[in-house]
């Protein structure tokens, strides 16, 4: 997912595919695990998924998302739960340029990916939604989004 992570004194050194590097403390971490309030029955997806959501906030905190999210690191995990553009977090990610539109049908069909419904993004997974750690359905006819 990254291209580099690194721990290092309190925390984790990070540098993405696009080249932006951050700092994500272990404090940080566990305040984003605590706020993301996943679910699941697969540790090793939990703790993934918990360090993209705090390492998505520590950037959206260093770029001030939505105007509000440079305050704290509590005000950027609170930009991330009010809406996003569409592809807005894959890009956070560091994965602008990885990705192209596709159709439900490609996520169907086991493209890793995102669909987003009204305004809300979920990842696909062998051609499942994840939904808050919890296995959904086949994705739907949405604004779908495969990884390359």
């Amino acid at each position: 997912m990254y291209k580099e992570v690194k721990e290092n004194g309190d925390g984790y050194d990070v540098t993405m595919r696009d080249g932006f590097k951050l700092h994500l403390s272990k404090g940080e971490l566990q305040l984003a695990a605590r706020e993301a309030r996943f679910k699941g029955d697969d540790p090793q997806m939990m703790t993934d998924a918990n360090f993209m959501y705090a390492v998505s906030a520590k950037r959206a905190q260093m770029e001030n998302n939505d105007g509000t999210a440079g305050r704290s690191y509590q005000a950027a995990l609170n930009s991330l739960n009010d809406g996003e553009d569409s592809r807005e977090g894959l890009d956070r990610l560091g994965l602008k340029g990885r990705y192209r539109p596709a159709t439900d049908s490609d996520l169907r069909n086991s493209k890793v990916g995102t669909v987003e419904y009204n305004g809300h993004s979920m990842a696909v997974i062998n051609g499942r939604i994840e939904l808050w750690g919890q296995r959904g359905g086949a994705p739907r006819s949405g604004l779908a989004t495969v990884l390359f």
